[in-house]
C-alpha cells in the first residue's frame, strides 16, 4: 500500500451554478508524465455545488494513496475539474509540487 496524501480544499462560491462540479487529482511524475487520475466528487457529492450559495465557503477534507511507482519519489500532483453529469473538463487546473518529506 502507498503512502497517504492527506488535500484540504477551501472553496468559495463566488456566484451560484447549476452545474455539479467534481474535481480530478492527476499524480505527474518527475518526467511530467501523469501515472495516475482520481475522478473525486466535491464534499462526496453530500453538499454538491449546486447548493452552494455565493460567498459560502466550504472545507473539503480528501485522503488519497499515492501511487507505489511515486512512493518513494517527489512528484507532482494536479488538479482540475470536471461536470459530474456530462463528465466534460472544465477550463483551469493547479499543478502542486509535493516533496518527499513534506
Amino acid at each position: 500500500r502507498g503512502d497517504i496524501l492527506h488535500l484540504t480544499f477551501e472553496w468559495q462560491a463566488e456566484l451560484k451554478t447549476e452545474k455539479d462540479i467534481g474535481l480530478y487529482v492527476d499524480f505527474i511524475d518527475e518526467k511530467g508524465a501523469r501515472v495516475r487520475r482520481l475522478p473525486l466528487a466535491v464534499c462526496y457529492r453530500i453538499f454538491p455545488t449546486q447548493a452552494w450559495a455565493p460567498g459560502e465557503r466550504v472545507i473539503d477534507r480528501k485522503e488519497l494513496t499515492v501511487p507505489a511507482a511515486l512512493s518513494r519519489r517527489s512528484f507532482s500532483i494536479r488538479i482540475g475539474f470536471f461536470d459530474q453529469i456530462t463528465r466534460r473538463i472544465l477550463a483551469g487546473e493547479i499543478l502542486v509540487p509535493v516533496n518527499k518529506g513534506d
